[in-house]
């Protein structure tokens, strides 16, 4: 029942679409992604799903405890723990294990936070970390996923090597001190900004507190999001003037835009490159074509949306009758029942000059 579930469900998860033309450049030149913290199944990492419909374009390479990861065909795992050097350190293994961190929880200030006892330390053991650099790898990475729980910046510091080329980062970051010592997002920032890079997009989520003075206007406090950062513009242009092989670097970097819905910068990067004679009309043209390729209408996306949110409701209905599956069932429909109705909020998301600006409402 899982594995029809998993096989159903992937039909309304975003895929890539490629040509002929690029799949053949790809599967010669893999784009390559590093995802730390990929506990959990493969059938819901966004990273399988967007590349499933062509496996052989894609390497995930994933570090986290070997117990909780599943993987495809073409994912590489590693059970190593990531650090700035290698050194043993303890590990705080938390009631909610994806809390689990190298940093201590910080008690006092999660005390106030409904979810508190997730961050309740229940084992406590050495590790061996090592840095990413020295770990031999036979490919580079395009991109990477950080999600450690506060152990970020050190990871991002034992990769310098491993990280030269890279285009863009996901990573989480903390607005409050989440683990004793941890930091801020303001070091993570500063540094990668010092690098090159820029924020794209920021997805954030705040704690509910225990107290009763709530109703659906209730803002919550910021305490941390992932962040998504991509080359400057101009570091990204010295990048490929630099290397013999930059119309498969464009190609990764516009996959990348794509991935993460950002359609605008995938034709403005490619117009800019067009006007500084970086690329040929010829490819150009060719790139145009994925971009549209991989624009789909607004009536198939909420349609989609939509039958997922249909398909959700029987989920939810046996699911009450199955201890195991309630909570997963429930959580599952209310992700569709959101979804579906944010995107139908995002119609009339544009507001301003010639309508053209988002704007968040919580203040």
């Amino acid at each position: 029942m899982k594995k029809l579930f998993y096989s159903i469900n992937n039909f309304f998860n975003q895929k890539l679409k490629l040509t002929d033309t690029h799949l053949a450049k790809l599967i010669n030149e893999k784009i390559t992604i590093l995802d730390v913290g990929a506990s959990g199944s493969y059938h819901v990492n966004k990273f399988n799903n967007f590349f499933s419909s062509y496996s052989k374009v894609s390497t995930i390479v994933k570090f986290d405890e070997i117990s909780r990861i599943e993987q495809s065909i073409s994912d590489k795992v590693y059970g190593d723990y990531l650090w700035s050097t290698n050194i043993s350190q303890n590990f705080y293994t938390t009631y909610n294990k994806v809390s689990s961190s190298f940093f201590k929880p910080h008690q006092k200030n999660l005390q106030d936070y409904v979810n508190f006892t997730d961050h309740v330390v229940v084992d406590e053991q050495k590790k061996e970390l090592k840095k990413l650099d020295d770990i031999k790898f036979d490919l580079s990475f395009d991109f990477a996923k950080i999600d450690a729980e506060g152990s970020e910046y050190e990871i991002l510091k034992g990769a310098e090597n491993s990280f030269k080329n890279i285009l863009g980062f996901e990573i989480e970051q903390q607005f409050i001190e989440r683990y004793e010592n941890s930091p801020s997002y303001e070091v993570i920032s500063t540094h990668l900004e010092k690098l090159g890079y820029e924020v794209f997009l920021v997805n954030s989520e705040s704690w509910k507190k225990k107290l009763s003075y709530t109703n659906i206007n209730t803002n919550l406090k910021l305490v941390w999001a992932d962040f998504l950062y991509f080359l400057k513009y101009e570091k990204f242009r010295n990048l490929i003037t630099e290397n013999s092989n930059k119309e498969i670097i464009i190609l990764k970097q516009l996959i990348l835009f794509l991935m993460y819905n950002l359609h605008h910068e995938a034709k403005s990067l490619i117009d800019n490159l067009l006007k500084d004679n970086l690329i040929n009309t010829d490819f150009y043209d060719e790139l145009n074509k994925l971009i549209k390729a991989n624009l789909a209408s607004n009536t198939k996306i909420i349609s989609f949306s939509l039958f997922q949110l249909i398909f959700s409701i029987p989920i939810l209905l046996i699911g009450i009758f199955y201890s195991r599956y309630r909570i997963n069932s429930f959580n599952y429909f209310n992700k569709c029942f959101r979804n579906f109705f944010y995107l139908i909020s995002k119609i009339t998301r544009f507001k301003g000059e010639k309508n053209s600006v988002t704007h968040d409402l919580n203040f």
